[in-house]
This record gives C-alpha cells, sequence and structure tokens, in this order.
C-alpha cells in the first residue's frame, strides 16, 4: 500500500540559464577588475565588493540589463563550482 498522494500547494522555484554568455563574460570581467585594485580589495565589507562588482558591470555592459546584486552573486557562485570542477577534472 502506497502512502496517500499530497498536492503542493507551494510555488515550485523554476531556475533556468538566465544569463547570456555576454552577460557571463561581463560578470567574470567585473570580478576580475575589482579584485585587481588592491587598494579598495583591502579589507572592505562583502556588501561594498559585491555593489563595486556592479557598479563595473552596468558601467560597461552593452546590452539592457536590471541585475541586482544578488543575481551577479548568485550567478558567480554557479560559475565558480563549474570553474572548480573543470580544474578538478584537469589536475
Amino acid at each position: 500500500m502506497s502512502p496517500p498522494q499530497v498536492e503542493s500547494t507551494a510555488k515550485k522555484l523554476q531556475h533556468g540559464n538566465n544569463f547570456s554568455i555576454q552577460e557571463d563574460v561581463l560578470l567574470v570581467s567585473a570580478f576580475l577588475n575589482v579584485n585587481q585594485d588592491v587598494v579598495q580589495s583591502t579589507n572592505q565589507k562583502r556588501t561594498t565588493y559585491w555593489s563595486r562588482i556592479w557598479e563595473y558591470y552596468h558601467q560597461w555592459e552593452t546590452f539592457t540589463s536590471e541585475l541586482m546584486v544578488s543575481s551577479l552573486t548568485n550567478r558567480w557562485s554557479t560559475i565558480q563550482l563549474c570553474t572548480n570542477k573543470l580544474c578538478g577534472c584537469l589536475a
């Protein structure tokens, strides 16, 4: 006998690949450029750091985008995870 089926009333979150390659490249560029600024990168809060990445991203975008800082940090986590897996395979 199987357990009774209960329908969930909660909405399921849909996660998709919402970033284009162009957006990914710009995010990586923003991350690298902000990291290279040794003077401002030292002893700053996480929120300040990601705000600077967000500012760089929107300063150099050549497309329409209304991404928030949280979107960039979440996407960066995905890029970093994939990069770490690739490095693990190549090691």
